[in-house]
């Protein structure tokens, strides 16, 4: 499948979407799976379409069609691939754009408002026990920022439970998307491997924006992460007593805040950092290990080793062979 076929199919109107634009009540073709619950908000129960392979659940959002504020087990990542949409999330409106990706946590009250015909939605939606393990570990990556990202999305603290990220400038991402959609309209051989593959070059994309969004972005309203940006900036040199006087806090008051926010405190979170920097210079360079110690911060090259190896489960030099450059 071509990028010009995959859009002509993701254009084309279903028979169903066809009937709904002659304004014919959708409950009255296909009707809204669900059961209510005692708040009168209903949990969607829809018809299982996940891939049997890969284990994905992917739908185009159908146009002209009413939906009810509604929760669901499965986490959701909408892709708008072309026009927008109006989304609903926990009483806030908003506007989704060409090429912005929209996560919403399982549980969390939401709808889509009826979509024009050239508003095309995509979703793909994430089993809590299955594919969003991986999502998070993918997402979460060697970045401080990242882990508390995906710590906050598992856990349902992200911006009221939905994040939405301004991917609309990324290059890369619709070219990921539109790979993963040909594949799932028509599989290959290989398909399992290759939506999984292709899947975690998109979530690996999304780390990206995420990350560029908070570089270009104030976080007044979100003092961890201002801090965890000034971790991974100044990490090899950094202090808590410093940290405490730039952010005009207590240093017990910092590190409890990161430990209750990132789940970790000030000290470990600089350790983190360090050391996922050492890896990447192992991975990529051919720097000797005391260069790299004194690079990242240590001075006592026994306690790189410590903590090298708390933080990998390995030595540095079985590291470097494990990625191939000994």
């Amino acid at each position: 499948m071509t990028p010009e076929q995959l859009d002509q199919e993701l254009r084309r109107l279903s028979e169903h979407e066809q009937l709904y634009k002659r304004g014919i009540d959708p409950n009255q073709i296909v009707p809204y799976q669900s059961v209510e619950e005692s708040d009168g908000i209903p949990r969607s129960m829809a018809i299982s379409q996940y891939n049997e392979i890969s284990g994905f659940y992917i739908k185009r959002h159908s146009r002209f069609r009413e939906y009810p504020l509604h929760r669901q087990d499965e986490i959701e990542l909408a892709f708008m691939y072309d026009g927008s949409a109006t989304e609903i999330v926990n009483g806030t409106s908003f506007t989704l754009r060409r090429g912005q990706i929209l996560i919403v946590d399982s549980n969390t009250v939401h709808t889509t408002l009826p979509l024009g015909e050239n508003d095309i939605l995509i979703v793909v939606k994430l089993s809590k026990g299955n594919i969003a393990p991986s999502f998070f570990s993918q997402l979460e990556g060697g970045s401080i920022i990242g882990s508390f990202f995906a710590n906050s999305i598992s856990k349902g603290q992200a911006h009221d439970g939905y994040v939405l990220f301004h991917s609309e400038n990324s290059r890369r991402l619709p070219l990921f998307m539109n790979e993963f959609l040909c594949e799932w309209l028509e599989p290959s051989c290989c398909t399992q491997s290759m939506l999984k593959a292709l899947f975690n070059t998109i979530v690996a994309e999304l780390a990206n924006v995420y990350e560029s969004d908070i570089c270009g972005t104030g976080h007044g309203d979100n003092p961890a992460l201002e801090v965890l940006t000034y971790i991974e900036k100044q990490y090899a040199t950094c202090s808590l007593a410093e940290a405490a006087d730039t952010f005009k806090m207590a240093p017990d008051s910092l590190s409890r805040m990161l430990k209750r926010e990132a789940g970790s405190s000030f000290n470990k979170l600089v350790q983190r950092q360090r050391i996922s920097v050492a890896k990447t210079l192992f991975a990529n360079t051919d720097l000797p290990v005391t260069a790299i110690c004194k690079q990242v911060g240590y001075d006592n090259i026994s306690f790189f080793y410590r903590k090298f190896r708390e933080e990998t489960g390995m030595t540095p030099a079985a590291y470097r062979s494990s990625v191939g450059l000994l």
